[in-house]
């Protein structure tokens, strides 16, 4: 185990012990799900013609855009949630195809996700 993880370890413990006992969650936690959330109606939105049901194809934009918002409105309390609003706004690679900061911004945004979501 190195440096990193002994310390990580007991944090992450605490953490969810003090959940455990009435303390809020970490909002960067609801992030991550809206996230998640986003992420499906796009394959859905991407799956699907608006030819075929425009009224449906049109509500699921609009939730879409709802969830973009929230998540870019949110507080940025934490290295994860940091993460979240940099992947999110990331939408069709707009940052990561800058060059190379933006492709190591988003990398690290991703890796970070992984880590701590």
């Amino acid at each position: 185990m190195n440096r990193r993880n002994v310390i990580a370890l007991p944090l992450a413990l605490a953490a969810t012990h003090a959940v455990a006992l009435g303390a809020a969650p970490d909002p960067a936690l609801d992030l991550v799900a809206c996230w998640h959330q986003v992420q499906v109606l796009t394959a859905q939105l991407e799956a699907a013609e608006r030819d075929d049901d425009p009224a449906a194809w049109d509500a699921e934009m609009a939730a879409l855009i709802e969830l973009q918002d929230q998540i870019a409105m949110a507080p940025a309390t934490s290295a994860l949630a940091w993460a979240v609003k940099i992947v999110s706004a990331d939408d069709g690679g707009v940052i990561e195809n800058t060059g190379g900061l933006g492709q190591m911004l988003v990398a690290q945004a991703r890796e970070l996700m992984e880590a701590l979501a």
